[in-house]
């Protein structure tokens, strides 16, 4: 998700790379999503199991509807006009913060290992 977000915000005129970039993006959702449903009973309670499949479609949905207004506000805040390919401005930093995120959870997990 990192590489696709970079290909995107540095993609400038490339149709070709900001393609590919959109469909590394694309694709993982939709193989992710039935994957979390299928791995729930094995992360939560049999009780529980209503309360985190609405959590889980909450947050799908919370993300979809707001990611726009936070991409706006990040070209905002990185001084970028909300249009053409300054609409690119925040992926490197959206693959930044996963980088960060994969770092955090993989020091965590040799953490818990030891």
């Amino acid at each position: 998700m990192a590489l696709a977000n970079f290909m995107i915000g540095f993609a400038g005129d490339n149709f070709v790379i900001l393609t590919a970039g959109l469909l590394m993006v694309g694709f993982p959702l939709q193989l992710v999503s039935p994957m979390i449903f299928d791995l729930l009973p094995t992360l939560a309670p049999a009780k529980n199991q209503p309360m985190v499949t609405s959590l889980v479609l909450i947050g799908f949905n919370f993300g979809a509807f707001f990611s726009p207004t936070i991409a706006e506000w990040t070209n905002k805040l990185l001084g970028q006009p909300l249009e053409g390919l300054h609409l690119a401005a925040p992926f490197p930093l959206y693959g930044s913060l996963l980088i960060v995120i994969a770092l955090i959870i993989m020091i965590s997990r040799r953490r818990a290992a030891k």
